[in-house]
């Protein structure tokens, strides 16, 4: 079984927010083929296509509050560049559960939300 890490996170911290960059991040982590698309639907053919078991984990940036308030704003011009890039990246997220759900043999985590629900140590 493969094992793969899209470490979102790190990456959009790393300046990763054109559309364009998170799906050559995404080609290169996943070994898809060099027909890849770079879009949404191109994600979802190369997810739902993979006839081996694969296990991906996914972290993603912490998402502000009101993200889809700031959608709408986003239309009238008055979002910046990494806002846009993070509304983008819950999209990539839910092709990503979509795909889970059409090939049994893909199975998504969420590692931020494990992490998230994870109890916290207290330091020594």
């Amino acid at each position: 079984m493969r094992k793969i890490v899209l470490d979102f996170e790190e990456a959009f911290l790393h300046g990763l927010t054109a559309r364009r960059e998170i799906h050559a991040y995404i080609a290169e982590k996943m070994d898809f083929p060099e027909y890849y698309g770079h879009n949404l639907d191109a994600l979802y053919d190369c997810l739902t296509e993979t006839a081996a078991p694969v296990t991906v984990g996914i972290w993603m940036p912490e998402l502000p509050d009101g993200l889809e308030e700031q959608e709408e704003s986003a239309r009238s011009g008055k979002s910046g560049e990494e806002s846009k890039a993070l509304r983008y990246l819950v999209k990539v997220r839910r092709t990503f559960a979509e795909a889970e759900e059409a090939n049994p043999w893909l199975a998504v985590w969420d590692l931020s939300e494990l992490a998230k629900s994870r109890p916290k140590t207290e330091e020594i």
